[in-house]
């Protein structure tokens, strides 16, 4: 679900209109204001209730929160749903591909618009003109993020990107996508650089990125071996 008003898969407008078809459009609202302290459901989804998620799974999020480095586009993920081909469908036209396509687009018709205006009205578009572009910008750096993530390339040099590991928990699984979440980056962070250290070559993460280093390790380590089923290859 996309935080993006007018989007069909918006999640502030589906949270609105399931509370507002269980208690009716009053009692929902109240609800609402009461959980944001009357602040828009949008930004506390993208805040407050992000970072009690996080506090109340003991750091072991089960709906990660998916942004551009500014915080300008945002969507949530749930993790035991989501797979290898879902993050090319978050890229693609219909979530973060179809936004770039249409800012650019609007980009375009303010630049024009500019070239055909004077005074007030100018300075107007102009500073609306700045806010896309660097809303532009965000989702651009967002959609590198995420192709880094897609596209990763193990030690040996080939191309394995992400995908679930359902026996590796929670954090390792999404350490590989840290730079996707500036919400929450630091412990992702801190789980990609122990993977990278060989803390955890006992993980399948660890395996699609360094596969020679845990084969080495397993040979040392007869759990990390029975752990990868290569117990009785050497």
């Amino acid at each position: 679900m996309v935080l993006d008003p007018g989007h069909p898969d918006d999640l502030t407008d589906r949270v609105e209109r399931v509370l507002e078809a269980i208690y009716g459009y009053d009692d929902a609202e109240q609800i609402v204001q009461a959980a944001t302290n009357g602040r828009p459901l949008a930004d506390y989804l993208k805040g407050d209730f992000f970072k009690r998620h996080v506090q109340q799974y003991r750091k072991r999020p089960i709906y990660w929160l998916l942004q551009s480095p500014k915080k300008g586009y945002s969507l949530y993920a749930f993790h035991e749903k989501l797979t290898r081909d879902r993050l090319f469908l978050i890229g693609g036209s219909r979530y973060l591909g179809g936004k770039i396509n249409g800012v650019r687009t609007q980009v375009e018709e303010l630049r024009r618009a500019i070239a055909a205006t004077e005074g007030r009205e100018r300075k107007r578009i102009e500073k609306e003109l700045e806010g896309k572009e660097a809303l532009l910008l965000d989702l651009e750096a967002f959609a590198r993020n995420l192709d880094a993530v897609t596209s990763a390339l193990n030690e040996r040099g080939q191309q394995v990107g992400w995908q679930p590991e359902i026996d590796d928990g929670v954090l390792l699984n999404l350490a590989p996508m840290w730079t996707l979440m500036p919400s929450w980056s630091a412990e992702p962070k801190k789980a990609w650089e122990a993977l990278e250290r060989g803390d955890y070559d006992w993980s399948h993460t660890a395996m699609r990125y360094w596969p020679d280093r845990v084969l080495a390790a397993c040979r040392k380590n007869k759990s990390y071996a029975i752990a990868h089923g290569v117990s009785g290859d050497w």
